[in-house]
C-alpha cells in the first residue's frame, strides 16, 4: 500500500504487537480492570498520552548531529519504516491535508554509551523552551500533565533490601525489553504532535510512543 493508504488503514487498525484479549483477561482475573480501564481501549484504538491539538504547522530543523551521522540516521529511519512505526514520507503540504496541522520536534542522534557503533535517536519534545516569533507553538512536553502519568523508580537501597530478604538458594533473572515504548501504538488524535522530520522537505508520521 502507498503511505496515504497505510495511514488510513492504521487509523482503524493500530500497530499492535500485544494480544489485547489476553491483557483484558489477565487484568480482569487479577481484579485490576477498574484500575487500568484505559488499557483495553488503548489496545484497540491506540493510546492517548496527552499530546496537544496542533493548530499551526511548526517544524524546526533537526540538530547538526543528524547530518554528522547521516548514514546511521538513515538506517534508523529505514528500520522504523520497515517495522511500520513510521508512515511516509510525505511533503508538509500532503501531510497537512491528511492529518491537519502538525508539529515536529528537533531530532538528534547520539552514540549509545558502552555500545560500539550503536546510536540512539532523540526527539526533543521540550522544544521550544520559550516563545519566539519563529516558533510560536509551545513545546509538546509543556502540554503534558505529569500527574496523569505517575511513575516510581526503584533505588539501589530498595533492590538491595528486597534481595537480602530472599531465602538462600533463590535465583534472580532480569529481562531487557528492547524498544518497549515503541511497542505502544498512539491514538490517531496524537499523531500530529509526533511527526518526525526526516529530510528538509519530507516528514513521517510516528504512530508509536517515542522514548
Amino acid at each position: 500500500m502507498v503511505p496515504r493508504d497505510v495511514l488510513e488503514h492504521r487509523k482503524q487498525n493500530p500497530l499492535m504487537l500485544y494480544r489485547a484479549e489476553v491483557w483484558e483477561h489477565e487484568l480482569e482475573h487479577a481484579g485490576l480492570s477498574n484500575r487500568f480501564a484505559k488499557f483495553p481501549e488503548g489496545f484497540h484504538s491506540g493510546f492517548k498520552i496527552d499530546f496537544p491539538s496542533i493548530h499551526a504547522v511548526q517544524s524546526p530543523p533537526n540538530r547538526d548531529s543528524i547530518s554528522e551521522y547521516k548514514t546511521k540516521f538513515n538506517a534508523i529511519v529505514q528500520k522504523e519504516l520497515e517495522r511500520g512505526r513510521y508512515i511516509g514520507p510525505f511533503t508538509a503540504e500532503a501531510l497537512e491535508q491528511l492529518i491537519g496541522p502538525f508539529q515536529s520536534s528537533p531530532l538528534s542522534i547520539i552514540p549509545k554509551p558502552g555500545k560500539c557503533r550503536k546510536f540512539r535517536l532523540v526527539q526533543n519534545f521540550s522544544f521550544p523552551h520559550s516563545y519566539s516569533p519563529a516558533f510560536p507553538n509551545p513545546s509538546i512536553n509543556s502540554n503534558i500533565d505529569a500527574n496523569n502519568f505517575p511513575t516510581t523508580w526503584g533505588k539501589f537501597s530498595i533492590i538491595f533490601q528486597l534481595i537480602s530478604m530472599l531465602p538462600p538458594g533463590s535465583e534472580v533473572a532480569t529481562r531487557d525489553i528492547a524498544e518497549a515504548y515503541r511497542m505502544v501504538p498512539l491514538h490517531p488524535s496524537q499523531w500530529p504532535a509526533g511527526v518526525v522530520r526526516i529530510l528538509e522537505t519530507l516528514f513521517c508520521v510516528d504512530i508509536c510512543v517515542a522514548f
